[in-house]
């Protein structure tokens, strides 16, 4: 849930600096640069916890969750 506070704070500013300036300020790239990076946390976040869980990041043992 925290994340997507923090998402959502992010894209607030790059909605905010797109409206004041005209093209891609240097704010905007860093704030793409910060969703790039917040994504590859949640994504190595992810792993970890799957990994922990089932002890392996095999997909083919997943597939018993579905229904």
């Amino acid at each position: 849930m925290q994340m997507l506070g923090i998402l959502i704070m992010e894209n607030g500013l790059f909605l905010g600096a797109i409206s004041l300036t005209n093209g891609m300020p240097l704010l905007v790239e860093l704030g793409i640069f910060f969703d790039v990076l917040i994504g590859v946390l949640i994504m190595g976040i992810l792993i970890f916890r799957i990994n922990k869980t089932f002890e392996s990041i095999d997909t083919d043992l997943l597939k018993n969750l579905i229904g």
